[in-house]
């Protein structure tokens, strides 16, 4: 299969990069070829082009999915991984590789691919091609090393097996979060709190905003909507339905600093998990 490079420059006006991506996915030939997207995002004055470019990287992402193809798209990136201590990532390649990961989604046979060059130096984009769109990975990253990376999931220290929380030392960047054990509470309970076994955690745009710097004020640890089993009760808790929920019962509500395996609430807060639902739902 040829490869059509489709290069987003950031000279040009926003309606003309935006039509750019809309003229190739609608030509009736462009499936027969594999595509890469490349565009120069992240540089000085270029960030202010990132919309028009992630608009058109999202046409092509559509199109790909509602189409019986086997052609490829691969979204070419720069930085979007913390490869190395100090290293920050760039926003507007951060979103190609969000849509990526989107349109592999909602479409699992989606051929939708993502290869970022992570600060390698002198690599040209004839390897980034090739070696980036070959084989079965769908996202490669080219590290500051010049060594080829893909996500895994790795086993958890043994020291992890105990109780843990999420957590970051500065906010600023979602790379910041980092999984430590989470320490035995220091504060007795207050006679109308709950300890709560976590089993799930929902995950709002305001825990987001909180771990990134930018909600107003100190909104403390991240992580509020949760469900889960009663693990300690306060010793007053006549005013909610947990003055007859013993030890276990199963609720879901609201949490201080939820992103744990324990975390305390007002029994006021919250209410019995209904059986129908899973702890996942309920959350």
């Amino acid at each position: 299969t040829e490869l059509i490079i489709l290069a987003v420059g950031t000279e040009q006006p926003s309606s003309a990069r935006r039509l750019q991506a809309r003229q190739i996915v609608g030509t009736p030939s462009w499936a027969a070829y594999n595509l890469a997207f490349v565009t120069p995002l992240g540089y000085g004055h270029t960030n202010s082009c990132a919309l028009p470019a992630l608009q058109g990287a999202v046409a092509l992402a559509c199109c790909q999915n509602s189409m019986e193809s086997s052609a490829m798209i691969a979204f070419i990136t720069s930085g979007t991984h913390a490869s190395q201590h100090g290293i920050e990532s760039k926003p507007a390649h951060a979103g190609l590789l969000g849509i990526g990961r989107t349109a592999r989604a909602e479409v699992a046979t989606a051929l939708v691919r993502s290869v970022s060059n992570n600060y390698a130096s002198d690599v040209t984009l004839t390897r980034l091609l090739h070696q980036g769109m070959a084989g079965a990975e769908s996202e490669m990253m080219l590290d500051h090393n010049n060594c080829w990376r893909s996500a895994r999931l790795a086993r958890a220290p043994h020291h992890m097996s105990g109780h843990i929380k999420l957590h970051f030392d500065a906010r600023g960047s979602i790379a910041n979060l980092r999984i430590i054990p989470q320490a035995s509470m220091e504060q007795d309970l207050t006679d109308v709190q709950l300890e709560v076994h976590v089993h799930a955690v929902g995950l709002n745009f305001r825990d987001v905003l909180n771990v990134l710097g930018a909600y107003p004020g100190d909104p403390g640890a991240p992580g509020s909507d949760l469900s889960g089993r009663i693990a300690v009760r306060g010793k007053r808790t006549s005013r909610s339905f947990a003055h007859s929920a013993a030890v276990g019962y199963p609720i879901l509500g609201h949490g201080w600093a939820a992103l744990a395996s324990i975390a305390r609430t007002d029994s006021r807060l919250v209410s019995k998990k209904p059986a129908q639902l899973s702890f996942e739902a309920a959350a």
